[in-house]
């Protein structure tokens, strides 16, 4: 990542950004669904969600060692053990919000999905909102973002879209406007 200056300007406007981007998640419309609960409730919960979402994706099965090994470890420990992550999980089987089944790729591994479309459809939704959400908040941030961080923004979206040829047109505008 490229450096900046850290002026107060910038700080200001980087801390502004920050916490209205922290508060993209209490602005859910399934904020009081049990799936929303279950996979948004704290740190654990935040981390389960992440790892369902990317091997959603790509197709994958979630097995518990992915979860495990997604924890952070702080101070040597994990977030949480084995156990607590079974139980974890147990809860929202018997919520019915995910279910084990046998992994496709091995059918002696045990892994965890959705525990149907409805919930995996309302999971979808609720992240393209969040997608929209984010990205109005960029385009909204840029009129608290002083020059050197609009600059810093700019630099670091053409250095993103020069290695894209899917993204060219993007970046011919995007050049267009630094001129």
């Amino acid at each position: 990542m490229s450096e900046f200056n850290l002026d107060k300007e910038t700080i200001n406007a980087l801390m502004q950004i920050e916490a209205e981007q922290m508060s993209l998640l209490r602005l859910s419309k399934y904020l009081n669904t049990e799936w929303y609960k279950f996979f948004f409730k704290d740190r654990v919960s935040h981390n389960l969600a992440r790892v369902f979402f990317q091997e959603h994706a790509k197709e994958g099965d979630v097995l518990l060692n992915d979860i495990l090994d997604s924890l952070p470890i702080i101070n040597g420990k994990r977030l949480v053990g084995a156990e607590s992550l079974k139980k974890r999980l147990q809860e929202g089987i018997d919520q019915k919000i995910i279910k084990r089944q046998n992994c496709k790729s091995d059918k002696r591994t045990k892994c965890y999905t959705f525990y149907n479309e409805q919930i995996r459809d309302e999971v979808a939704m609720h992240c393209s909102e969040q997608v929209e959400l984010r990205l109005h908040m960029m385009l909204d941030a840029l009129d608290l973002a002083p020059d050197g961080l609009l600059e810093y923004y700019t630099q670091l979206v053409l250095e993103r879209l020069e290695k894209s040829t899917a993204h060219l047109g993007a970046f011919h505008f995007l050049t267009a406007l630094q001129k």
